[in-house]
């Protein structure tokens, strides 16, 4: 049996999560308040994770990266024509387009939803290359969003160099 020793070469993983602390409702747009690196239930995290200001995530080095977003939503005050959360990067620091985008309608009122999406993301640059959550409804929804539970979310994991 040989044994792997690591050297200078050695993958340099990170891997962290921020969630909302608390819901809110909205009709749409990028969220941007109320952001905490995951601290109950034995978070995990690996070397110095994201930074974030206003909802822009900040990447601590290059490489490749594994993102995902999750949330629940609800909307009870009528029917929602349609709900989505939206990874939105950017290569400039300026120009942000969808990444990844998780999307469901209803004609119900009373309407609940989980949503998940994931993108891989080369930063090539950690001034320029950044990463937000947007929301897109048809309607006034309800995200939710705790300090005790994750349910509003981002995931980032460095997977390897760029």
């Amino acid at each position: 049996m040989s044994i792997i020793k690591p050297n200078n070469n050695t993958l340099q993983r990170m891997a962290d999560q921020w969630r909302i602390t608390a819901g809110f409702n909205t009709t749409g747009g990028d969220v941007t308040a109320n952001w905490e690196r995951i601290d109950t239930d034995g978070p995990g995290l690996i070397r110095s994770g994201v930074s974030q200001s206003s909802g822009i995530f900040t990447f601590p080095e290059t490489g490749i990266y594994f993102i995902t977003a999750q949330s629940y939503v609800s909307a009870t005050s009528g029917a929602i024509s349609s709900q989505a959360i939206n990874l939105k990067t950017t290569l400039d620091n300026s120009s942000y387009s969808t990444a990844a985008l998780s999307y469901d309608s209803s004609s119900t009122t009373n309407y609940n939803a989980s949503f998940f999406c994931s993108t891989l993301f080369d930063v090539t640059d950690t001034s320029t290359h950044k990463v937000k959550l947007s929301v897109i409804t048809g309607g006034t929804s309800i995200f939710d969003g705790s300090t005790s539970h994750t349910a509003t979310a981002m995931t980032f994991i460095r997977l390897g160099d760029t």
